[in-house]
């Protein structure tokens, strides 16, 4: 009996505890530490990347020092030596639809005399790739484009343009004499500079300027999303040149101010040294038909 009453009143006072410790004070103490603790934790953040500059574009000289791969100069010297014969031997390569069509520097320089190309081209550059543009339904080269070029860091058409194509160079015929041309830029009426502006430009333009080269040839430098163009006109042709990434114009302008006729491969194959050894420098095979 004395046992058993010593068990109800030990039960009775852990009763007591256990309700006294479940009662509203505990738990409403309780929850002010919560609440403070979630006022003081710190917000979760995601971090913002920074968009990644690219490197402004430096040049390099076509010469000796610097090999690159003109892949269409495996198609040869034409067989022709009027310009029109040689424009209706590369299109009978064609499978009449296409617009650009492979050719070779020789092919090029001899459809077009008096063509230049720059000598001083954006580093990286190891391919080059030179094609005719022509009228399908003609088979006559285009009224508006004549040439195109292209200037690869990795084998063309291999991986996406804006990243592996760092340049282009497109050609057309030149404005025809009778039709007025600005000599300079000083004095230029702002009413010329913005129809011209609108001539060359587009939807991707957000500057276009009116500008003299070093030799003194009135050009055209245009600010679009993706790099800056340059255009200018020279011995009867214009010239649009795009170099993508470049920081500003005066790039550009280096490399108008290096063209010189374009001129064929050489007759004898270029040869590179590869751990003492000669080694013949292979020109690639010609790629399909695509633009520049």
């Amino acid at each position: 009996m004395g046992r058993a009453r010593g068990s109800l009143l030990v039960g009775a006072l852990f009763a007591g505890l256990l309700l006294a410790s479940c009662s509203d004070a505990p738990l409403s103490q309780m929850g002010q530490l919560t609440e403070r603790w979630i006022a003081a934790a710190p917000q979760p953040t995601t971090p913002v990347p920074t968009p990644a500059t690219p490197a402004p574009l430096g040049l390099l000289a076509i010469d000796g020092a610097v090999t690159v791969e003109w892949v269409n100069d495996e198609l040869g010297v034409p067989q022709f030596t009027l310009p029109e014969q040689v424009v209706a031997g590369v299109w009978q390569r064609s499978n009449r639809e296409d617009r650009y069509l492979q050719a070779s520097r020789a092919e090029i320089a001899a459809a077009l005399p008096g063509l230049e190309f720059p000598e001083l081209i954006p580093e990286n550059v190891a391919f080059i790739t030179s094609q005719l543009i022509f009228e399908p339904s003609t088979g006559q080269l285009s009224s508006d484009t004549l040439a195109a070029f292209g200037f690869w860091s990795v084998k063309p058409y291999s991986q996406n343009r804006s990243v592996a194509q760092l340049a282009v160079l497109m050609v057309s015929e030149a404005e025809a004499p009778e039709q007025p041309v600005v000599a300079d830029t000083i004095g230029v009426p702002e009413p010329a500079v913005e129809t011209r502006c609108k001539e060359l430009g587009g939807s991707t333009v957000e500057d276009c300027q009116a500008t003299t080269l070093a030799d003194g040839c009135r050009a055209w430098s245009l600010d679009v999303t993706d790099g800056w163009r340059l255009v200018w006109s020279a011995h009867g042709y214009e010239y649009d040149l795009f170099v993508r990434s470049a920081s500003n114009t005066d790039l550009l302008a280096r490399m108008a101010g290096s063209c010189s006729d374009l001129a064929p491969a050489p007759s004898v194959a270029a040869t590179e040294t590869v751990d003492g050894t000669q080694a013949e420098i292979s020109v690639g095979t010609p790629v399909g038909a695509s633009d520049s």
